[in-house]
């Protein structure tokens, strides 16, 4: 069942990319578990009561928050996120999931440049 909802919402490539293999045979399932539990959607380790919401508004440096459509995590959250953080960007790939990075790079780097140069710039 994992495979099929991380085939949707993780990695939506088929087959996965090596580099992101590779860091699923180097995972430490000890240390993974503790914090977050048997994996994304039931969070039963020390991060189940986790709230930083109220700490995003300290963070003064200018911060790129980049969520695919299909990711693990809510757009909506994000979206917050960037109301909470002064000079933050969100950005939203609507082709991509958790690693859109890989599943639709043009538009990941294309982004991920654009924020770099505007912060260059002073425009963030």
């Amino acid at each position: 069942m994992l495979k099929q909802i991380y085939s949707k919402h993780l990695c939506r490539l088929d087959p996965w990319p090596e580099p992101f293999l590779r860091s699923f045979r180097h995972l430490n399932m000890k240390v993974y578990g503790t914090m977050q539990g048997p994996n994304e959607f039931v969070i039963t380790g020390t991060f189940r009561d986790w709230d930083r919401w109220r700490d995003l508004r300290k963070i003064r440096v200018p911060t790129l928050l980049f969520v695919g459509r299909h990711d693990t995590m809510r757009v909506s959250d994000i979206e917050r996120m960037g109301q909470e953080i002064r000079r933050s960007r969100v950005s939203i790939c609507e082709n991509g999931s958790h690693l859109a990075m890989y599943d639709d790079q043009q538009f990941y780097f294309r982004e991920l440049l654009r924020f770099i140069r505007d912060v260059e710039s002073g425009r963030i």
